[in-house]
């Protein structure tokens, strides 16, 4: 069986397997699940202020109040029907506070001195009979609770010292009532609600134990708020974090996000998730964008959407219980949202979101925006979760069809599913293990161009499409040196009238490259940028050009820095004690390379026939190009050793003995080929020579040249799009 599993390995026929192994699923397997997408807009109408450190809470008539924020004292009123955002005249200063909704429908705001109660009819505020026990508090985390009470624990105070205050809001009395104090003092930490009048609270930022310095808290807390007392649990979290997120699933478990830890890990992608019957916690996935100081929302499907918590970070991560996984929106946010805004659950089931601070520059301002996130149940069930349960159950299927096209399945998605097989590859089962090391191997001799694209769009159709090369993206943008996928994608949008971006990935992108390279395409700014369909071969690439040295001076090697030979009918890579550094170093010219300037190569691989002497010495090397626009032979005056050389170089070591007259084939060699036609001088048909050079002391191997027969020359392929 497992000799016809590999045979279709090509992108275009996914779809047809993922529509088998989806149908497969939903007939019975406990994974099949319906699928969702997920779309942002702009509110209809603008906020009436840019806002940060705001509280929003939707109150007794649906409305949404957002409330002062740095600087502010007003109130405005978001009406969810009309989407406009209307300004009131009640206003009152607070400090660094908090919100809440209570069972009237109205809002309960608290910092400890300013506390208030804002009426949704009246549309003003009223003052509680008492202000929150322990004085001032920087925000407070409130936590409402089944009977309409409000639980209130910890914060800074005005020194920004971490409190342990806790109290409880009573609204049938509208009075504040003191409780017992937390075990750990802490701020920025996360309060959830979990039943049987328990509250769950995690890390936050307070004194390290027997030390006065200021650290991450790993504790944990299960607060009785009947009881008035709180307790520690003995498991702790692992690192430490705070200005995390914390949000209670429909099971009842609670999911823990991000965080910081440390300035140098600030932004963390770690996941936690908490179970209140055992009291432990269990590692769950990883974001594919590191957050702190984001916000989060349960949406109708049980799933929790996660947004902002990065500088300039519109991708949005949804995390779905069902598999344990997380799954990347289809839109981004119409604007970048690091922290201090808004995320509000409107009565539709969309979630509002206000306002936040921005950077811009380098420097930081607040927004004055409002968008809507929706979630829309999809017609057609999810495919299978890349999770090792929902694996293992379609690769030991009883039916080979099954298992055959879940192996081909496996293969398109290339890398990224490795982990996985690696875990199964200890598995119990013989032919489990056997599978996932076939699969695995399959994997390891294919190639995967890490090339993606981004569509522009107008009302009529694409406009053109802008592809990029590399899945490499920091998590941040860099004012001072843009990366350059941002900069090619922007000079690409210069003088364009359009409407809206595609971003377009091979499915073997993995989960992590998919979120921050659509997160960088958010970085142009354009509000309207939205997941398109996986590309497939006939996307990727139309071409490839094969070519092989033609004449005797076109290849040949040389030793020490001035020595070359050109004339015999091997070449040579290694060291040994006559050749002196650079010891030994082959140079091919291939001409009539008739790819144009600034074409994208998907791959390029050289490949170079064995002599029949010198075939099992180790030996160390490195593939570069010489950086010109039009290589030429080599002569008394082109040292192959001398002529200058590509940044661009991809190591190619040879360790496995050869067998005499076999062709081998270089790792992708595509980067290196790239820089060569990418150079302002390069023109189709113009010629490329590949220099294959000793990166460290071993033995040496010869290998044919042109001189040994015109079969015999050394080969480049190269794959592009035309």
């Amino acid at each position: 069986m497992t000799s016809s599993i590999f045979q279709c390995g090509a992108s275009r026929r996914i779809w047809c397997l993922l529509a088998f192994l989806v149908a497969v699923l939903a007939a019975g397997a406990s994974q099949a699940e319906g699928g969702f997408s997920y779309q942002t807009r702009h509110t209809v109408h603008a906020p009436n202020a840019a806002r940060d450190r705001h509280v929003a809470v939707k109150l007794g008539d649906a409305r949404v109040g957002v409330f002062g924020g740095f600087g502010r004292a007003d109130v405005e009123l978001f009406n969810p029907t009309t989407e406009q955002f209307t300004v009131i005249t009640a206003r009152r200063w607070f400090a660094d506070f908090a919100g809440a909704p209570i069972p009237s429908g109205n809002a309960l705001l608290v910092d400890g001195e300013h506390d208030c109660i804002f009426d949704y009819v009246l549309e003003q505020y009223a003052d509680t009979l008492n202000t929150c026990p322990g004085g001032y508090v920087r925000f407070p985390v409130l936590v409402p609770l089944p009977d309409g009470r409000v639980f209130i624990c910890g914060g800074w105070d005005m020194d920004f010292v971490p409190k342990a205050d806790c109290a409880v809001f009573d609204p049938g009395t509208l009075q504040f009532h003191a409780l017992g104090d937390l075990v750990v003092p802490r701020a920025l930490h996360t309060a959830v609600f979990i039943g049987d009048g328990r509250v769950f609270i995690a890390g936050g930022f307070g004194r390290s134990e027997g030390s006065s310095d200021m650290v991450p808290l790993d504790s944990l807390e299960l607060y009785d708020v009947n009881a008035g007392r709180s307790a520690r649990i003995r498991t702790v979290l692992q690192p430490p974090r705070y200005s995390h997120s914390s949000v209670r699933l429909l099971d009842g478990r609670v999911l823990l996000l991000g965080g910081i830890y440390s300035h140098r890990e600030y932004w963390l992608h770690n996941v936690e998730i908490f179970d209140p019957s055992t009291s432990t916690l269990t590692a769950g996935p990883f974001l594919g964008l590191g957050r702190n100081g984001m916000q989060t929302a349960l949406l109708p499907s049980g799933r929790i959407a996660v947004f902002g918590g990065n500088y300039d970070a519109r991708a949005i991560e949804v995390y779905c219980p069902d598999t344990g996984t997380f799954e990347l929106a289809q839109s981004l946010m119409c604007d970048p949202r690091w922290t201090d805004f808004t995320a509000t659950n409107l009565d539709s089931a969309a979630v509002l979101l206000v306002g936040g601070r921005i950077n811009v520059n380098a420097s930081e301002r607040a927004l004055q925006k409002a968008e809507i996130f929706e979630e829309v149940a999809a017609e057609a069930p999810s495919g299978p979760a890349l999770t090792v349960a929902s694996i293992r159950q379609l690769l030991t299927d009883q039916d080979p069809n099954i298992v055959n096209r879940t192996a081909q399945w496996l293969v398109t998605l290339g890398p990224q599913v490795q982990s996985i097989l690696q875990t199964l590859a200890p598995d119990e089962s013989p032919e489990l293990r056997g599978l996932a090391g076939s699969i695995n191997l399959s994997i390891e001799g294919r190639d995967y161009p890490e090339v993606w694209c981004v569509e522009v769009w107008d009302a009529s159709g694409r406009l053109k499409s802008v592809w990029l090369d590399g899945f490499e993206c920091e998590e941040q943008p860099n004012v001072t040196y843009p990366h350059r996928h941002l900069v090619a994608i922007l000079s690409e949008l210069e003088a364009l009238d359009f409407t809206h971006l595609v971003v377009r990935f091979p499915v073997y992108a993995s989960y992590e490259a998919r979120v921050k390279l659509f997160n960088l395409v958010g970085w142009t700014r354009v509000p309207r940028v939205v997941l398109g369909d996986n590309l497939s071969d006939e996307d990727l690439g139309g071409e490839t050009l094969k070519y092989q040295v033609s004449a005797s001076q076109d290849d040949g090697y040389a030793f020490t820095d001035t020595f070359q030979n050109l004339d015999t009918d091997f070449l040579r890579i290694g060291s040994s004690s006559f050749a002196k550094p650079p010891y030994y170093m082959s140079g091919m010219v291939f001409r009539n390379v008739n790819i144009p300037q600034g074409t994208r190569i998907l791959s390029a691989h050289l490949k170079i026939r064995a002599h029949t002497s010198r075939l099992t010495d180790a030996a160390y090397g490195m593939i570069q190009a010489e950086a010109a626009n039009n290589a030429a032979a080599f002569d008394s005056s082109r040292h192959i050793a001398s002529v200058p050389r590509t940044s661009a170089s991809i190591n190619w070591d040879l360790e496995h003995p050869w067998s005499a007259d076999a062709w081998y084939e270089s790792p992708d060699i595509g980067e290196v080929i790239q820089e060569v036609i990418n150079r302002s001088g390069w023109s189709a048909n113009n010629a490329l020579a590949i220099l294959y050079s000793t990166r460290s002391e071993g033995g040496y191997r010869n290998f044919s040249a042109y001189d040994r027969g015109s079969d015999y020359g050394a080969k480049l392929e190269i794959t592009y799009i035309p």
